[in-house]
């Protein structure tokens, strides 16, 4: 027996009739809808036609529900939501509840259509997509935009405003170099962005240059990374004047890429700040606000922010319905949702962006507020919700109910001052107002009547938030926190003249530094600074100056350039570093072109003291291993061995040899453990060391490559997970001055793992 609809993605508008057809039903057929909070919505029996039985349904409210049907034989089930009904009205632009989609790269070319549709039914009119420039132009020059062409085609054609964003390039932009995704030559990537934004300038509103950059999506520093978005930046803007530009994504909340990036002038070549985040919703605005000092620092503080990623990561129960979200998980989406889209335009969002709509897992974890086959989740509704109620808002502020429980927040719609309030246990809710009665709505947009009484409006509350509608002016009175102004953003001055300098010592990319002394040695480094004209229409004639810290030495540090129209010179500079580790060490590129302003290039170092550890006696390493493996260490030579794991037979593969300390060992004071390694059959990407602590608590840090060829990597102890499925942690942190062993090895899927490593020592940095 199945059950469908002609409606995308089982999608209704609240007080239009509702068809399900039923397929294959044994005997008699009944039927019921139940909805979200569990009530029964209708039911009934339908009888078995030609083509199948039909149900047909009426009046029902804006809601999540599900139809259950059952024959003689079993049941089947099928999820719908009813969304408020918007009428013929255009999607409206300024709205700021909006979503994540990457469509192109999720849904198939059937599903697109239908998906798009249910943008436009719920109310959704912004979503956030996906697009590969290696897969568009697989050959220079040789343009293809196939699946993304048919994707903006479609969304635009209901109206959907359309976010994109790439963070790929082709391997002929690098070739030779699999651990860099910076094209050699920036100049192709202002040409693949001047093409898009051309391509799809009636599609496609805003572009986001790269995804989380701060961290391993983009394997540099920011020193290139700036280089980078100034090259899309004028690639973009020369595409579509009008697109709005934003920065790369940043995820990991205030960090040394991101102060570096903006010292290489990188504000000046975006329009909107983009941020993400994983976690409660209460946390975005202190986070929020973090970034925002840092853009007050550097003379942004009116930049407008985007965040472009706020999602909950849910576990599926597993089974043959694996992908499923099981009931109590699509709960707490479904509160998430509305939750976090109200936290964020509090914090000071002017958009937030949901993810994501469809079904999508990392792992065993699922993210999608639809199932595969596009029926919705109660998140989907609620989402629709929160964008017809309060996606044209200003914010007001935060009020205290009273009684002093629950959370609520103020805002002003085009039709009302609206309240959203939750509670974490049912509990009633009361706000002041002048009116005789309100309009209060639940999480999915249905409302009802409350009157007042003595001068305030009591309503029920929970962990799903409710819509108090209509309150009036009372509510203002002793609003908590000021409203941000509505931003304008600074003015910036891109110059069309970008610098960037960077050079191939090893780095972390962690603290967005080059790391030298880890060989205890302090040698002139050659240290690269790519000069490019990006105006196509003139000739730039000037200098770059090349600026390094007291005790350091730079040859011939100014030298003249001469840059035809979309020219570039590349210039190399031997640095001699100093004897001394000065806190915060920088190189600074900086360009001389007449009275235009050119943003530097800005590269940071730090000094690294190192300690040998004695680890390099095979004699001491005690294999460990899965029943299904076998694992050996000998000696290489002189001062490395040979780490050597052989897998048979199916199921769980690790091994991890085994070094312990008798007594503990203190490692603390120190940063983290570097080692000389050489890949046989394996992955560097695999490789990790587990600290254990006297009690059994084990902590896992995966390998950072330090170096272009993979020979030298470190475990850096900021990085250090604890593992709870070993032992338990009874202060629930990694001490690093009771050191019990050390395991060095991998979980893989490989028949052989192995490597040569050596040379161990502790390492400290400089600050």
């Amino acid at each position: 027996m199945t059950v469908s609809s002609d409606a995308p993605g089982n999608i209704f508008v609240a007080g239009k009739p509702l068809h399900f057809t039923v397929k294959d039903a044994q005997g008699a057929l009944s039927y019921e809808v139940v909805g979200y909070f569990g009530a029964i919505a209708a039911s009934g029996t339908a009888a078995a036609k030609p083509g199948g039985a039909s149900i047909a349904l009426s009046g029902l409210r804006p809601g999540w529900y599900e139809l259950r049907c059952r024959d003689s034989v079993g049941t089947a089930a099928v999820s719908l939501g009813v969304v408020l009904d918007r009428g013929d009205k255009p999607l409206a632009r300024e709205n700021r509840i909006c979503a994540d989609a990457a469509s192109a790269w999720l849904l198939s070319d059937a599903l697109r259509p239908p998906f798009a549709r249910m943008l436009r039914l719920a109310g959704i009119s912004w979503v956030r997509e996906r697009l590969s420039w290696g897969e568009t132009e697989p050959e220079q020059g040789k343009l293809q935009w196939g699946k993304y062409q048919t994707t903006a085609d479609v969304l635009a054609g209901e109206g959907v405003n359309v976010y994109q964003i790439w963070h790929d390039s082709p391997a002929w932009t690098r070739p030779g170099k699999d651990r860099t995704l910076c094209p050699d030559d920036l100049r192709t990537v202002y040409r693949f962005g001047r093409a898009a934004a051309s391509q799809f300038h009636r599609q496609i509103q805003a572009w986001e240059v790269w995804n989380e950059p701060d961290i391993s999506f983009w394997p540099d520093l920011s020193d290139r990374f700036a280089g980078f978005q100034k090259a899309a930046y004028w690639g973009l803007k020369d595409g579509n004047p009008e697109a709005i530009v934003l920065q790369g994504s940043l995820c990991r909340g205030v960090s040394a890429f991101e102060r570096n990036f903006y010292d290489s002038g990188g504000l000046d070549y975006f329009d909107v700040f983009n941020w993400h985040i994983y976690n409660v919703p209460s946390a975005y605005p202190q986070v929020l606000q973090a970034h925002r000092e840092v853009l007050c620092e550097h003379d942004a503080a009116g930049r407008p922010a985007w965040l472009t990623e706020a999602g909950i990561g849910l576990r599926v129960p597993g089974g043959p319905q694996e992908r499923i979200l099981g009931p109590e998980e699509q709960r707490r989406q479904c509160r998430f949702v509305t939750q976090s889209a109200v936290m964020s335009l509090a914090a000071g969002d002017e958009r937030n962006f949901y993810f994501v709509l469809p079904d999508y897992m990392e792992g065993t974890t699922q993210f999608g507020a639809l199932r595969p086959d596009l029926s919705p989740y109660p998140s989907f509704v609620a989402l629709s919700a929160a964008a017809n109620l309060i996606g044209r808002c200003e914010y007001l502020g935060e009020c205290k109910p009273e009684g002093g429980k629950g959370t609520a927040h103020v805002f002003a719609t085009l039709g009302a001052t609206v309240v959203v309030a939750w509670a974490d246990e049912r509990t009633r809710l009361s706000f002041p107002t002048e009116q005789q009665s309100v309009s209060v709505a639940n999480i999915f947009g249905d409302e009802h009547r409350v009157q007042a009484k003595n001068g305030f409006v009591s309503v029920r509350a929970g962990p799903e938030p409710v819509y108090v509608m209509g309150l009036g002016h009372r509510i203002k009175a002793g609003l908590i926190g000021v409203p941000r102004p509505a931003d304008k953003g600074p003015a910036k001055h891109p110059s069309r003249i970008v610098l960037v300098g960077h050079c191939g010592i090893p780095m972390v990319k962690e603290q967005d530094r080059y790391v030298l002394g880890y060989d205890s040695r302090m040698e002139p480094f050659p240290f690269s600074v790519d000069v490019y004209n990006f105006d196509d229409s003139k000739e730039a004639a000037g200098e770059v100056e090349v600026i390094v810290p007291d005790g350091w030495s730079v040859e011939r540090g100014r030298r003249a350039v001469r840059l035809s129209p979309m020219g570039r010179e590349s210039l190399t500079f031997e640095i001699a570093p100093g004897p001394s580790a000065p806190p915060g060490l920088r190189v600074i590129a900086q360009g001389h072109f007449g009275s235009e302003p050119v943003a530097p290039s800005v590269s940071a170092f730090m000094i690294v003291e190192s300690k040998p550890l004695a680890w390099a006696e095979a004699s001491g390493w005690q294999p460990e291993a899965s029943v299904n493996g076998k694992v050996t260490v000998a000696a290489a030579d002189a001062d490395r061995l040979l780490f050597d794991a052989r897998f048979t037979g199916a199921g769980d593969r690790w091994a991890y040899p085994v070094l312990r300390f008798d007594p503990v060992v203190d490692l603390s004071g120190y940063d983290g453990i570097v080692m000389d390694f050489e890949p046989l059959d394996a992955a560097v990407s695999s490789l990790k060391l587990l600290l254990a602590e006297p009690n059994g608590a084990h902590y896992l840090v995966d390998a950072t490559v330090l170096d272009d060829d993979e020979r030298r990597v470190a475990f850096l102890f900021e990085d250090a997970e604890f593992l709870s499925f070993i032992a338990p942690d009874p202060n629930g942190r990694l001490d690093l001055d009771h050191i019990a062993a050390v395991k060095l090895g991998c979980n893989t899927t490989r028949d052989v793992f192995s490597f040569k490593a050596g040379r161990f020592r502790l390492i400290r940095f400089s600050r």
